[in-house]
């Protein structure tokens, strides 16, 4: 966000902020459209935002509950107008496992003080927004790997989407490679003991995931890769 004479938090950089969150999902639309020439569009490409423009209804240093109609209002209208299907995922974790891996975060970023990350208080402020707050899915990532986690959130979304779940299910769905790998399986809406009759390869099959914080090359989800798309600086 440019800086202006108005604090990056008042209602007004919060609410500019929240259109160009939506203007750069449809940008994305349209520079696939134009790559494309119109064709093949659609269905097949999933992108994860590391911020929700709910944040905002937080952030806002006055009026943010004033957001959250019209966000809800904007999620409406891209996905009537031009198909576009957008869902909040909170990831959830236990707050004294989340207290300790902040701070081991600020023993190799110790400059991320100046978001409050070293006040407790802030912490617990901010968790009881985010754990009251309406999301569309709420998934545990206390104790787990990525891998379970990441099925977690698409087996839960892919019950709100028929569009999601029919892209899981397809042979070149994404992270066909990836969920092999690491989970065993090759669909990851497939129950996890249950093996894919095509591929026995056990080599393969019992690799173990590396766990939280792994690096996922983009080649292993296939020809219809996730794409990461990063919004402002996370707070705790």
């Amino acid at each position: 966000m440019p800086e202006y004479a108005l604090h990056p938090q008042s209602l007004l950089m919060e609410t500019t902020w929240v259109c160009q969150w939506f203007t750069r999902l449809l940008k994305k639309m349209s520079e696939f459209k134009a790559a494309r020439n119109g064709e093949g569009l659609g269905l097949e490409q999933i992108f994860v935002a590391d911020r929700s423009p709910f944040s905002a209804c937080f952030y806002s240093q006055r009026g943010g509950h004033l957001l959250d109609p019209v966000i809800r209002e904007q999620i409406k209208e891209v996905r009537e107008a031009a198909g576009i299907e957008v869902y909040t995922v909170y990831c959830k974790v236990e707050a004294e496992e989340l207290w300790r891996r902040i701070q081991d975060r600020l023993v190799d970023q110790p400059e991320r003080t100046k978001y409050n990350e070293d006040k407790r208080e802030w912490m617990d402020k901010t968790l009881d927004f985010y754990d009251n707050f309406e999301w569309d899915i709420v998934a545990d990532n206390t104790n787990t790997t990525m891998p379970h986690l990441m099925q977690d959130i698409l087996r839960k979304l892919a019950v709100r989407s028929p569009q999601l779940k029919t892209i899981l299910k397809h042979e070149d769905s994404p992270g066909k490679f990836y969920f092999r790998k690491t989970l065993g399986q090759t669909f990851v809406l497939e129950d996890s003991k249950k093996r894919d009759e095509d591929e026995r390869d056990t080599s393969i099959m019992n690799t173990p995931s590396k766990g939280i914080g792994e690096c996922v090359d983009g080649d292993e989800f296939g020809s219809v890769p996730f794409t990461m798309e990063f919004g402002k600086e996370p707070s705790p």
